[in-house]
């Protein structure tokens, strides 16, 4: 159905901490991996690559995820379900491992939520979902997630008080969507609410208040329009979940034109219904001397920031850049060699590819720090 709801990602977490001139890397280890998949047999999309269940309200099902352990140790795995969202850019988004379900993940549930795998075992693990008795007809969508709890360490410590250490955690994260599809009429629904703009970096961006009021995925098109600015931005909608919102921003100038400026949004969705908003947006008098100064500040903490942080970010980068690598290699090593698998376990199974996604956040501890993605 949707690309981005066959899911099998891998969450990279990096937290990084500055606290002055000269700097020192210390580099992490590698996590442990474990993979999963939907186990043989399971109700699936028609590439066998998510669960599709449809069922009815007040229904429950039972149904298996396979996991394994391609470690040439020991690990445990923590399996547990995450809710899932749209992102601001669309697109399906889940829970990190940490975290806790509060709507469609919260119809998940396990037997035990984790798992001791010798090196090389792989094991089938149920679980159920449970629909509330209340549920309207729809699509709801949440996730099975797998991981390795990270290890507790100390931080380190740089040796030299004018050092700045970086210490990365890097958390391999499995996920595989779960869809559940209640019998009745649906149709997606993308509504516009509103619009203003915003100061992001050295920009002026169009911020859009954009909804799926339906009870069905959303995806298709669209256009953004401000005439008198010769603005014209086209766009695809990835999936967009039922009853959720975001907040959809497009670049609009470098400088503020004072005025009150047309809006126009058109969004078409994958049924073909196309929804239309036209608005103004008034940067005169107040705010737009505010984002006028907003935007003199970015351009001149850039100018400045840019030669003194920049080498920062690039050591930051390449840290993560090499252990993603060496994460990459460790796997190709490890399909390579051998495996006694137990008799007990499956062995059938469609794998997926999966992707790394890292995110950046630095803690200012000390002067000269800052805090940047």
């Amino acid at each position: 159905m949707y690309k981005a709801l066959r899911v099998l990602s891998t969450l990279a977490v990096a937290a990084a901490t500055f606290v002055s001139t000269p700097i020192a890397a210390h580099g992490a280890q590698s996590p442990d991996l474990v993979h999963a998949v939907v186990a043989p047999g399971s109700q699936t999309d028609s590439h066998a690559g998510y669960y599709v269940l449809r069922l009815n309200p007040g229904a429950t099902i039972t149904q298996q995820i396979v996991v394994s352990n391609p470690n040439h140790h020991a690990v445990i795995a923590d399996v547990a379900s995450v809710d899932a969202s749209t992102s601001d850019a669309t697109g399906a988004v889940y829970g990190t491992p940490d975290s806790t379900p509060v709507g469609t993940g919260s119809w998940i549930s396990f037997v035990t939520n984790q798992l001791q795998l010798a090196p090389g075992e792989r094991r089938s693990l149920p679980f159920t979902v449970t629909v509330p008795r209340n549920a309207k007809p729809g699509q709801y969508l949440a996730a099975v997630s797998v991981a390795v709890p990270l290890a507790k360490t100390a931080a380190s410590t740089p040796p030299d008080r004018r050092q700045a250490g970086f210490e990365v955690k890097l958390q391999p994260q499995r996920v595989i969507a779960v869809e559940v599809d209640v019998p009745g009429p649906r149709a997606p629904h993308l509504v516009v609410r509103g619009v203003k703009p915003v100061v992001q970096g050295t920009t002026l961006r169009l911020q859009f208040d954009v909804a799926n009021t339906g009870n069905a995925f959303a995806k298709g098109h669209g256009t953004v329009t401000v005439a008198d600015t010769k603005t014209r931005q086209d766009f695809k909608i990835g999936t967009f979940i039922s009853h959720t919102a975001i907040k959809y921003a497009i670049a609009w100038t470098t400088d503020v034109v004072p005025g009150l400026h047309a809006v126009t949004m058109r969004l078409q969705d994958q049924t073909g219904r196309i929804a239309t908003w036209t608005g103004t947006v008034d940067v005169s008098g107040s705010l737009g001397k505010q984002l006028q100064h907003d935007l003199t500040s970015a351009k001149q903490l850039s100018h400045k920031s840019g030669t003194s942080f920049a080498w920062i970010a690039w050591l930051v980068i390449a840290i993560c850049i090499a252990a993603a690598i060496h994460l990459r290699r460790r796997r190709a090593v490890l399909r390579r060699a051998p495996r006694h698998e137990p008799s007990s376990t499956h062995t059938t199974g469609r794998a997926e590819s999966d992707t790394q996604e890292i995110t950046m956040s630095a803690n200012k501890i000390g002067a000269g720090a800052g805090r940047g993605l």
